[in-house]
């Protein structure tokens, strides 16, 4: 393994592209037997197009469907879903396989070797096999953040934030990384990223007239009444607080807590890199979106190349810390906790919240390695 990490770069990516069409093959077999996320939506759409209301009669306990504007992405599969269902699962898991392939090979960029994007890569092993088993969204997502990070390492801030405009109108959650924009008072990218948002949500429901409208309120008082979403305990921050026994106040303070150390530390300790800030923000958002769901943890690849690829100035002691309470965040990220047997009983509050604990310690080294105490602030971008 080490000697392929250090073999030329054309080989390596060799590597890359055979082990990616293996992962294909292999996921394309799990989903086309399952995938009942993109099922539960090509229904959606499928109901879309005969003008019904689509999101009648969902139960909101089991969560949030995902949002209008990704049914009307979703009309191309809709269509050939009509053909034949297993084709069109087949060419979601294909194709999906590639973006994550390629969002690999851009983190081996942005770490300046392979190391960091492999273990980054293992890091978030099974909510990736998830998003794959379900064949969820998240793998796209990502593909978006992975975008705007290239964008804005170039710059191009507008760009980066229709990037993560589309991601928020596909699944809500990645909306938070617009902190990023306002932390660093990029107010027209900020503003151009919340309109397109916004134009997306209610332009992809207008062609389908009264019926299509209809669904930007019913998805709204799905969001505002569902029981998953009630008093905080649906999303991740909050429920790990709800079930060490505190109250929705407790939660929202601490989500409040934690947006403040993010922000707080975008503004007095900036990057020069994106990738840095864009992945920490990416984090937040997943603690605070209004579900915890395994497969959104997939999101954190980015934030786990950045965190992985510094070489802090700290002593030994800190450094052999860091290293522990990497290899601890990572285990924990990366489902390896969760398989039965592996963990003690009276180690249930750690089980029962693994991934949430795991992307709060990533959070705090993200932090960390920013404070002035392990190294000099660098001058923004």
């Amino acid at each position: 393994m080490v000697a392929e990490l250090s073999a030329p770069a054309p080989y390596r990516r060799g590597w890359l592209i055979g082990l990616t069409v293996f992962y294909a093959i292999v996921v394309t077999f799990i989903g086309v037997h399952s995938g009942g996320d993109l099922v539960d939506k090509l229904r959606e759409t499928e109901r879309l197009f005969h003008g019904e209301r689509i999101y009648a009669g969902v139960d909101a306990s089991r969560g949030l469907p995902w949002m209008p504007f990704a049914n009307f992405a979703l009309i191309p599969f809709a269509l050939l879903a009509r053909f034949s269902l297993p084709l069109t699962k087949a060419i979601w898991a294909v194709g999906n396989a590639a973006l994550f392939g390629w969002c690999v090979d851009r983190g081996r960029q942005w770490g300046g070797r392979w190391l960091p994007a492999v273990l980054a890569v293992a890091a978030v092993a099974q909510p990736l096999q998830s998003n794959f088993q379900y064949l969820n969204i998240n793998v796209v997502l990502l593909g978006l953040l992975v975008v705007a990070i290239g964008e804005a390492r170039r710059g191009r801030d507008a760009r980066a934030a229709v990037a993560i405009a589309v991601a928020a109108a596909l699944k809500g959650y990645p909306a938070g990384v617009f902190l990023y924009f306002a932390c660093r008072r990029r107010w027209g990218a900020l503003a151009l990223g919340i309109a397109v948002a916004a134009l997306l949500t209610v332009g992809g429901m207008l062609p389908f007239g009264r019926a299509g409208l209809a669904n930007l309120g019913d998805y709204a008082a799905l969001a505002w009444h569902g029981q998953s979403t009630s008093g905080l305990t649906g999303q991740p921050i909050g429920g790990l607080v709800a079930r060490l026994g505190g109250s929705p106040a407790l939660a929202l303070l601490f989500d409040g807590l934690a947006t403040l150390m993010v922000a707080v530390t975008l503004i007095t300790r900036p990057s020069a890199d994106p990738l840095y800030d864009l992945g920490f923000v990416a984090v937040l958002a997943v603690l605070l979106a209004p579900l915890d769901r395994l497969h959104f943890y997939v999101v954190l690849f980015p934030a786990w190349v950045a965190v992985l690829r510094e070489r802090g100035p700290e002593p030994a002691a800190a450094s052999y810390g860091r290293a522990a309470a990497l290899l601890a965040a990572g285990l924990l990220t990366s489902g390896m906790l969760t398989f039965p047997g592996i963990m003690p009983p009276a180690l249930f509050v750690i089980w029962r919240n693994n991934y949430i604990w795991g992307a709060l310690l990533l959070l705090v080294l993200a932090t960390l390695q920013r404070t002035p105490l392990l190294r000099p602030a660098e001058a923004p971008a």
